[in-house]
């Protein structure tokens, strides 16, 4: 019922800005979905939201700005999912590459198309290196482990403990709280073109 209520709310949603605004909020739902349950359908969405922003932002008025949004949320996404990674059992984990190289080609072409190709490179850098950094934490956990020589502690279980408190998955109205809008993503009101629009204003 739910992907049927947001490919409607999406349809019935007008404004190019406020589409970009709500395509946005529907990543974060998905990484939030694949932080307590990982399924090839929350996947495929998540990288379905991704393919629909990269064609939207060939028609707002302002994708420069746009892209560098959706730049700073996909960053902060894929901590979260590079955390997740090492979380999930393996025959999971696949799912989390997925959606994290896949995702990224689409963030990729975005800033290559409306910005350069240097920064769409540094953003590919950037999350290559987030995958790996979280897999070095990861190794020196169950190293850690094999040395203290508790054979009963899960490293995954203090992965998991990291993701609920620190609050990796930053919600977008906190992303966006720095442009003085507000909005509330966890009860899906109508959208508010909360960056995108405010942006076009100024010019």
């Amino acid at each position: 019922m739910q992907p049927v209520l947001e490919s409607a709310r999406l349809f019935f949603t007008f404004s190019k800005e406020e589409k970009t605004d709500y395509l946005l909020q529907l990543t974060e739902r998905r990484v939030e979905e694949m932080t307590q349950k990982q399924s090839t359908t929350t996947v495929d969405r998540y990288q379905l939201n991704f393919a629909k922003l990269e064609k939207l932002v060939t028609e707002v008025k302002n994708p420069e700005q746009v892209v560098e949004k959706i730049k700073e949320v996909s960053l902060r996404q894929q901590e979260v999912l590079a955390k997740v990674y090492n979380q999930v059992p393996e025959e999971a984990q696949a799912a989390i590459i997925n959606a994290q190289e896949n995702s990224a080609k689409h963030v990729e072409r975005m800033i290559e198309s409306a910005q350069t190709s240097v920064k769409a490179k540094e953003y590919k850098d950037q999350t290559v290196q987030i995958r790996q950094m979280e897999r070095v934490k990861n190794q020196n956990r169950i190293e850690r482990v094999l040395l203290e020589g508790d054979s009963q502690i899960n490293p995954a279980e203090s992965v998991s403990g990291e993701l609920n408190s620190e609050r990796e998955l930053k919600s977008l109205d906190s992303i966006l709280k720095g442009e003085g809008q507000s909005g509330n993503s966890a009860t899906m009101a109508p959208a508010v073109p909360v960056s995108v629009q405010s942006t076009v204003k100024q010019q």
